[in-house]
C-alpha cells in the first residue's frame, strides 16, 4: 500500500508499506458499526518521534484522515477510534467503535469494540520532502490571519459586537428637557391641589343626610 500528499502539484511525501495480519470488518464481532463520514479520534501510541519518517507517517495519517474543517465536536459524535502503535519495525492499527454505557451519573461510561479493519504495516520504502517544502506547506496566508481586534467580537450570525469604554459621566450636569410639573414650584401646586380635593370630598360626604325610610300606612276596616 503506498500512501502520499501533493504540495504545489508536485510530491511532497510517498511512503510504501507492506500489509500483514489483515483482518475485515466481516471477521469483527462488534454491534455497532461507525457511520461513514463520521470524523474518527486517533491514538498514536510507541515513540513516533525516534525518526523522522514515522513522524512524517504519522502526520500524513491524520491529513489523510482529516475530512471536513470543524470548530466544534460533539462529543456524541464521536462514534470511532483508530489507535496506531510503533512496535519496532510495525505499525500495528486497529479500529474501534465507542459505545456509551450507563454508569449511575451524568457522564457515561465509554467502552471501545473492535470493529475493523484492522492490519500492520511494515514500512519499506518512503521519500520525505525536504525542510523548506514542509515549511512552505505549512504557511498560512497572511489573508487567511484574522487580527484580532481589541474588545471587538462576533456572534454566530457573522455580526460584530463591540464594547465601548468611556469616562464616567457627571449626572448633575445632565442637560434635561424642563416640565413645569417637575420643579419644585409645579410640585408644591400639584400637593396643594390634591389637598384641596381632599378636603372637598370629606365635606361633601359630611353634609350628606340621609332620610329616613317612609312608614307605612294602616289599612282601616
Amino acid at each position: 500500500m503506498v500512501f502520499g500528499r501533493l504540495f504545489d502539484f508536485h510530491v511532497a511525501d510517498m511512503f510504501e508499506v507492506g500489509i500483514q495480519n489483515y483482518e475485515s470488518i466481516t471477521e469483527c464481532a462488534a454491534k455497532k458499526r461507525p457511520y461513514v463520514g463520521n470524523k474518527p479520534c486517533f491514538i498514536f501510541n510507541g515513540d513516533f518521534e525516534r525518526s523522522i519518517e514515522l513522524s512524517r507517517f504519522a502526520n500524513l495519517l491524520l491529513d489523510f484522515f482529516r475530512g471536513r474543517v470543524v470548530d466544534k465536536i460533539n462529543l456524541k459524535g464521536i462514534e470511532h477510534v483508530i489507535c496506531v502503535t510503533a512496535e519496532e519495525d510495525l505499525i500495528h492499527f486497529r479500529h474501534y467503535s465507542v459505545v456509551m454505557k450507563k454508569s449511575g451519573t451524568r457522564i457515561p461510561r465509554i467502552e471501545l469494540e473492535d470493529c475493523g479493519p484492522n492490519f500492520d504495516m511494515k514500512m519499506r520504502r518512503f521519500q520525505l520532502a525536504s525542510e523548506d517544502v514542509m515549511k512552505e506547506s505549512c504557511r498560512v496566508p497572511k489573508q487567511l490571519i484574522k487580527k484580532k481586534v481589541k474588545s471587538v467580537k462576533s456572534n454566530v450570525f457573522g455580526e460584530k459586537i463591540a464594547t465601548i469604554h468611556m469616562q464616567r459621566q457627571d449626572l448633575n450636569t445632565l442637560q434635561t428637557s424642563h416640565v413645569k410639573a417637575l420643579s419644585r414650584k409645579g410640585k408644591r401646586k400639584y400637593a396643594d391641589a390634591e389637598d384641596d380635593n381632599n378636603n372637598n370630598n370629606n365635606n361633601n360626604n359630611n353634609n350628606e343626610v340621609t332620610s329616613p325610610p317612609p312608614k307605612k300606612k294602616r289599612k282601616t276596616k
